[in-house]
Parts: structure tokens; sequence; C-alpha cells
């Protein structure tokens, strides 16, 4: 008993350790000449360009901004343009359906009352590089490495105004002491979204080449489904579902916590969430009603071809509980937090399940962060749990 509590204070001392090296590099990182303090409002929340800033309550773009401003002013009857009421609302298409958009803007919970006046102190904006010519914007933009800047206004947040209720647990009492609290929670889904960026590289490449075929007209390709075709989507699947897994098992032995939580455990995680973790990581890949996952450079993981692997019920069943979480509008941060939260809430048969309950605590309560500074109300969340 004892030799464990031991090496239970050390792992959480070494927790506490980097997340205090972290906040001082932070502090270091202000003081040089070559940062400066910016917002970042992340992504529109309607059509996932760039948000501009907090447009009726809401971070979205200048275009989602005034066509919500636009359709409220005026009480527009809208109808879809394929008759389906759920048309993927994107930068380069979002205005070719005005109703999908209105619903997309109501859904992230744009409203009149959500009008706010005054400026951003800088106490709540991010530090980031100075982009002081048009080569460093540029550079900036082409860059492959994503740099991840940590909110350093969540040092100062009150967490009565962000609502959050931490409970007296063993590390809660240790760690989440008044000023530790948003450090930890802030840290905490820095490293997570981190995390979640080095494991879904390699599918920014296919949303953006999906995203290009769809505003070229593509229709998906009809397959000859001969024995020999669907030999090689088997062999070819089971390649891609092997990667999966091994990325899965990276994902959860790198994040914070979970070092501590034993392999029977990690391997009862990956059995449980194996699928749900798969749609977090590809869900950018599925637009209009179909997936766009290419399985290689001629053959797309379509809908039909799922049907024909897996059966017409199992494969709709999952399009139907991937697109209704499309509906939500995740941001990144938003998904990458799911991933902990779905390991450590929706599976059984633990061993440490007393570690377990405190890892899910740890996240829940980042999770809830999140949706706090994305502005998500009650409504928002109530759905989003009838989803899982």
């Amino acid at each position: 008993m004892s030799s464990n509590l031991t090496k239970k204070d050390l792992s959480e001392n070494d927790l506490l350790n980097a997340l205090t090296n972290e906040i001082n590099l932070n502090k270091k990182r202000i003081d040089d000449q070559k940062y400066e303090a910016k917002f970042d409002f992340g992504k529109c929340l309607i059509c996932n360009d760039d948000a501009t800033g907090k447009h009726f309550g809401v971070s979205s773009c200048e275009g989602c901004k005034g066509f919500f401003r636009r359709s409220a002013e005026k009480h527009v009857y809208f109808k879809c343009r394929n008759n389906t009421q759920n048309c993927q609302i994107y930068p380069k298409e979002r205005k070719k359906c005005k109703l999908c958009r209105w619903k997309a803007c109501i859904r992230a919970g744009m409203s009149i009352h959500g009008v706010r006046v005054g400026r951003i102190p800088n106490s709540m904006k991010k530090i980031k590089l100075k982009t002081t010519d048009s080569i460093c914007s540029i550079t900036k933009k082409t860059s492959p490495i994503k740099k991840v800047s940590f909110n350093l206004s969540k040092l100062d947040c009150s967490i009565d105004k962000l609502k959050i209720n931490i409970t007296n647990t063993f590390i809660n009492e240790k760690y989440m002491k008044n000023s530790n609290k948003i450090i930890v929670l802030s840290l905490l889904r820095d490293k997570t979204f981190q995390i979640y960026r080095d494991h879904t590289q390699e599918f920014d490449k296919q949303e953006k080449n999906a995203l290009k075929l769809i505003e070229n007209g593509y229709k998906p390709i009809n397959y000859t489904h001969s024995k020999i075709f669907i030999d090689k989507i088997i062999e070819k699947d089971m390649i891609f579902f092997q990667n999966h897994a091994s990325s899965m098992l990276k994902i959860v032995k790198e994040l914070p916590g979970f070092q501590r939580v034993s392999d029977v455990d990690i391997n009862q995680m990956i059995n449980c969430n194996f699928f749900s973790v798969l749609i977090l990581r590809t869900i950018k890949l599925y637009f209009n009603g179909d997936c766009y996952f290419m399985l290689d450079e001629n053959i797309q993981l379509n809908k039909d071809i799922l049907t024909i692997m897996a059966g017409k019920k199992l494969i709709n069943e999952l399009f139907d509980y991937t697109f209704s979480l499309k509906d939500f509008s995740l941001t990144d941060q938003e998904i990458a937090l799911l991933i902990p939260f779905f390991l450590t809430t929706f599976s059984t048969g633990f061993q440490d399940t007393a570690l377990i309950r405190e890892l899910n605590e740890y996240y829940r309560k980042t999770l809830y962060y999140e949706f706090c500074l994305n502005n998500r109300n009650n409504f928002y969340l109530e759905n989003l749990i009838k989803v899982r």
C-alpha cells in the first residue's frame, strides 16, 4: 500500500514540476521582443474559416457575422438547396445553402443578445510571433510546425465566472487550489491539443483534397465490386486499422496523467473506444453524407464500400453518429479533449478504477472549461451528451 502511494506522489510531483516549467517558459516568452500580444479567436464556429472576433456572442468570421446580421434584420425565409437540411458549411461553399448556414449560426449560439462592446484587454491576449512584413506572414502560413501558444489570460480568470465547480479529490486538493486551478486546466488543454494535432496531421492533406473535389462538382466513383477488389479493400483497411491502433496507443501514452495507467487498462481503453476515437481523428473527412478518406491514390473508402464490408445497418448508425457530431461544429480543441474524456468515461473493466476516475475528473473539467471559453450554453451541452 505505501509503495503504491509513493509512486503515485512521485508521478504527481513530476506533473506539477512539468506544469510549472511550462508556465515559466511562457512568462519568459512574453518578455522576448520577438513576441507580441494578440488575441486568437480560433476558427469560425459556423464555417470553420479563421474567426476575426466574437460576433453576436460566437467566434466567427466576417462573412458569417454579416450573414447572421442581415438574416436577423430582414427575417428572410430560406430553403435548403439540396432539400436535405444537412448541407456541410465550409469557407468556399458557405454561400450556397442559406438555410443550413442559418441553422449552423443558431446551433453555434449566435444571438442578437450576444453583442459585446469594448476592446480586449492585453491580459486576455495570446503571445504570438510578430509578423512585421509579408515574408514573415508567408513563412508563418506555410510552416509545417503547428505552434501551440498558451493563453495567459486563463491565469487570472475567475473560477466563479466560468462556473467550474471542482470537487475535493486527492488530486484537486493537491493541485487545484485557487490560482492553480486555471493553470492546470489551461496547460492540460493545450498539451492535449498538441498531441491531437501530432496524430491527425496525416489527414490534413486529404481534407484539402476532398474540399477541392467537392468544389469542382465531384461525384462518388462507382467501383466494380469483384472478389479481387473486395479482398484488396479488406487488406488495405486492415493496414489502416493497424496504423490507427498504433496512433491511438501513442496518444494514450502521451496524454498527461496516463503514464500511470497499467498496460492492461490501456488495452481496455483502446478496445472500448477504438472506433469512437477513429471517428474523432477522421471526422473532418466526412462531407455531404459521405466519407472522403482515401485508402490509396485511387480508392475512396466511401459509404458504399463501407456498407459492403460492414453491413448497411452498422454503417448507417456510424454515419448518423458522425454527422450528428459534426452538426455541433466542434473546434479542434474540443475534439482533442473528447478523446481522453471518451477513454475515461465509456470504458469498462478497469483494474485501477480510482485512477481512471481521477483522470476523468481532470479531463472532464478541462473539457467543460473549453466549452465555457467557446460560449457553449447548457442547451448545446445537453444535446451533445445525447449524441453519445
